[in-house]
């Protein structure tokens, strides 16, 4: 549709969503949605969606000032929204707060948000902070499920709990994330969340160790690209795709195809939902949470490959998101830091 009928704007927003979805279980950057959802906004400049999308992956993509322009596109169309479009804009300022202001701000933000006309009238509020995973904020996704921990409501304690959990993780303090899920059991005693933290914990030594527990054992590093990890497959385990994604740039790796693990290592970028998450926590979920995983093995990959400038990319995100981690993470980051003084690594966040 681009390339035959240029000038019409859903052919470049489809291709954008798409990119943006799901483009990196395909091995593609994130990045790649940025051209075409700008080109569906510059055709349609009131089509709200192109705006909201556009927003969601400049913030994802630490782009401060672009970030800005699609949200004050999105205001000047002024409140005669719905209340999902009103509940994703609240969510999309939450996250700009935590990747573009000081902490404190983000959090003062964060503590107002639940208050907010747009939040109270959005009919899932418990998908709030288990998606801010997917805009590379966990601090924000832990300071938001913190408070929808303390809520009455069964529901939103336990997605709140889901999203400090996995938030956790991402920040390289798996203890803390323990903690939350074992309160999460005991609100939420059922068998699915049993599997859940038992999984996690699970997840977390496969990615320390590489032992992998007897659900997983036939994902192996000669596993086929072949396996499908899109959401709407038939793979009912929320974390198979992590395990399959690691493993696959584990075999790329030790094969030396480094573009091909390369490829691998770019999964934890998509937005890959069935549905918004309220309820059983969902692959694209587990994904983010071990984003930080995939960044410190590919910085590492990218260095021995000479890759200077995409493993200085890879190596300041580790030192963002683990520099206040438990002790084995918070070594890593600081190992990333050493690293990347030794490489010259531009500054920048």
């Amino acid at each position: 549709m681009t390339k035959q009928w240029g000038e019409v704007f859903l052919g470049w927003f489809q291709l954008g969503d798409e990119r943006f979805h799901r483009g990196p279980l395909a091995g593609h950057a994130r990045a790649e949605a940025l051209v075409p959802l700008e080109r569906a906004t510059s055709l349609r400049h009131d089509f709200g969606p192109a705006w909201e999308h556009l927003a969601w992956a400049r913030i994802a993509e630490h782009d401060s000032a672009g970030a800005a322009e699609a949200l004050a596109a999105l205001d000047a169309r002024g409140s005669n929204q719905d209340r999902y479009s009103a509940g994703l804009r609240l969510l999309l300022k939450v996250a700009f707060a935590w990747r573009f202001f000081p902490e404190p701000v983000a959090a003062d933000i964060t503590r107002r948000a639940p208050a907010d006309p747009a939040a109270m009238a959005f009919p899932d509020l418990g998908a709030g902070p288990r998606l801010l995973g997917s805009f590379d904020v966990p601090a924000g996704q832990v300071a938001l499920g913190e408070i929808l921990a303390q809520s009455n409501s069964r529901d939103l304690r336990s997605s709140g709990l889901i999203a400090a959990a996995l938030g956790s993780v991402a920040l390289g303090r798996p203890a803390r994330a323990r903690e939350f899920t074992r309160v999460l059991t005991s609100i939420a005693p059922d068998r699915e969340t049993a599997r859940f933290a038992a999984e996690l914990d699970a997840a977390i030594a496969f990615t320390e160790t590489g032992a992998r527990p007897g659900v997983w054992a036939h994902i192996t590093p000669a596993l086929s690209d072949s396996v499908a990890v899109e959401a709407s497959s038939a793979q009912a385990d929320p974390f198979y795709r992590t395990i399959v994604q690691l493993s696959r740039a584990e075999r790329d790796a030790a094969g030396g195809d480094l573009e091909g693990a390369r490829r691998a290592l770019r999964w934890h970028e998509n937005t890959d939902l069935a549905a918004l998450p309220t309820d059983a926590p969902q692959p694209a979920e587990i994904d983010w949470a071990f984003g930080t995983v995939a960044r410190w093995r590919l910085a590492r990959l990218l260095d021995g490959g000479g890759q200077k400038a995409p493993a200085c990319e890879a190596y300041r995100d580790v030192v963002r998101l683990w520099s206040a981690g438990e002790a084995p993470y918070r070594a890593r980051a600081d190992s990333a830091q050493t690293r990347m003084q030794q490489l010259g690594c531009p500054s920048g966040t």
